[in-house]
């Protein structure tokens, strides 16, 4: 009988504690009826991943045929060094 009351009123402790958790009661840890600030951003509701369009891809720069034509001979003299023929 004894441990059934002890449970009851663990019970009802519990559920005390709790409510007056979830309802900001008056204990040791109330600011005094001081509201907490939230930080800049918090509730904001953020939004899905979505993968980039091609319009938010900044153009690649293009280069002319001179200069294309330029590198492509550098190029070729770097591999004719390393290959020499094979």
């Amino acid at each position: 009988m004894r441990t059934l009351a002890a449970i009851v009123v663990l019970i009802l402790l519990a559920s005390i504690s709790q409510l007056s958790a979830q309802s900001g009661g008056s204990g040791s840890g109330s600011t005094g009826g001081q509201m907490m600030k939230l930080p800049a951003g918090a509730g904001e509701k953020v939004p899905a991943h979505q993968q980039p369009r091609a319009s938010d891809v900044p153009a690649a720069p293009t280069m002319t045929d001179q200069q294309l034509s330029a590198e492509d001979k550098a190029l070729d003299r770097k591999l004719k060094a390393i290959c020499r023929g094979c």
